[in-house]
């Protein structure tokens, strides 16, 4: 019976030490290759035109061809963009931009926002009344 129990702990920690040892053993992460291509996808250029089954080819990063043909270099990563539309300009979804400045006389330049109330003037600051 102790004969049992041995086997099966030195077995578990065997297989504890393989496992722990997989991620050394994979060794590093492949490079990527400096060009992808997403093709059959609808895209939506930033003029309101829209391609219906058209290539994006991105080199390092930066889009380089937009086009029904346009043509995927040889060693590419190519991403099937069926039933998937591509849009101009999308950024990081956890990024934030400045919100632009109220144009003055609208809302927040003095008049109540819809639905809102008028601040109350603070009565050490209220203008003089005109005699």
């Amino acid at each position: 019976m102790e004969l049992i129990a041995t086997t099966g702990r030195a077995l578990r920690l065997a297989t504890a030490g393989v496992l722990a040892a997989l991620p050394l053993l994979a060794g590093p992460p492949p490079e990527p290759p400096p060009f992808y291509a997403i093709e059959n996808a609808r895209v939506e250029v930033g003029d309101g035109t829209v391609l219906d089954r058209a290539t994006v080819v991105i080199e390092n990063g930066t889009i380089t061809a937009v086009a029904e043909d346009a043509a995927i270099p040889a060693h590419a990563w190519v991403i099937d963009g069926e039933g998937l539309t591509v849009y101009p300009g999308l950024i990081d979804a956890m990024g934030s931009l400045p919100q632009p400045r109220r144009p003055s006389g609208g809302p927040g330049a003095g008049a109540p926002a819809p639905g809102g109330q008028r601040r109350r003037q603070d009565p050490d600051r209220a203008p003089a009344s005109r005699s």
